[in-house]
């Protein structure tokens, strides 16, 4: 089944990934997705934790943002080398 994104809504979700990744470092998906959701919360149609969801997995596909190695729980972080 095709899924369409909202290309205003993905690219908020987008930017507010990388500013938080930027400002606090590496975090779970779980912090990364309450940070995002904190900050979108006002004035986002539709669901952010969804939104969310997809516009990190695209992010990891892309390059952009990495798994660290070896972290428990498992963390996100910038891809520094893109």
């Amino acid at each position: 089944k095709d899924v369409f994104l909202n290309r205003e809504k993905y690219d908020i979700v987008y930017a507010s990934i990388l500013e938080i990744l930027r400002m606090h470092g590496p975090m779970t998906f779980t912090q990364l997705g309450h940070r995002v959701e904190e900050r979108l919360q006002d004035g986002f149609d539709g669901s952010v934790l969804w939104y969310f969801t997809i516009v990190k997995l695209d992010m990891e596909a892309c390059g952009e943002i990495q798994r660290v190695v070896n972290s428990k729980p498992q963390l996100f972080s910038l891809n520094v080398n893109v």
